[in-house]
């Protein structure tokens, strides 16, 4: 895949009926894997090819909790060539990083959700790929597990 399509392909500029199509053939499980990497302006993003989403920003704090957990890990500041993996599940994991706690959804987007990392005591907006993709509705507890890459 060329940078151009990374950089201009997402889940969010397909149509409506293309969202909906994916939606009902996403896999309905617990735990989700992704690997998250970092870009250059400090967000975090994920691919998801087998999902149509490419690019999918972290954002509203979450790329703050990530940055945290990355220098945790690794004893250094994330960067651009920072990469981890990242697993979110509805069910507890036996080797959870930590767990966060659903808090409200988003007034502006009823379908994006706020939680509360339960380690840090942060409060991170996620995105309505939660709700349109993984879980519906938005489950009350989520469990993640963190690991270097890069």
């Amino acid at each position: 895949m060329t940078q151009t399509l990374l950089a201009n392909t997402s889940y969010w500029s397909l149509s409506q009926d293309e969202r909906n199509e994916i939606r009902a053939t996403a896999p309905d499980q617990d735990a989700w894997d992704f690997e998250v990497y970092r870009l250059k302006d400090g967000y975090w993003a994920f691919d998801r090819s087998d999902l149509k989403t490419y690019r999918e920003l972290l954002i509203g704090n979450t790329e703050t909790v990530l940055d945290t957990f990355y220098s945790q890990l690794s004893e250094c500041p994330p960067d651009e060539y920072s990469r981890m993996s990242m697993t979110v599940s509805r069910k507890p994991l036996a080797d959870q990083t930590t767990s966060c706690t659903y808090v409200r959804p988003c007034p502006a987007n009823p379908n994006a959700s706020f939680y509360r990392d339960d380690t840090l005591g942060e409060e991170f907006y996620l995105c309505p790929w939660l709700t349109q993709v993984m879980y519906d509705p938005a489950p009350q507890k989520l469990y993640v597990h963190l690991s270097l890459i890069s």
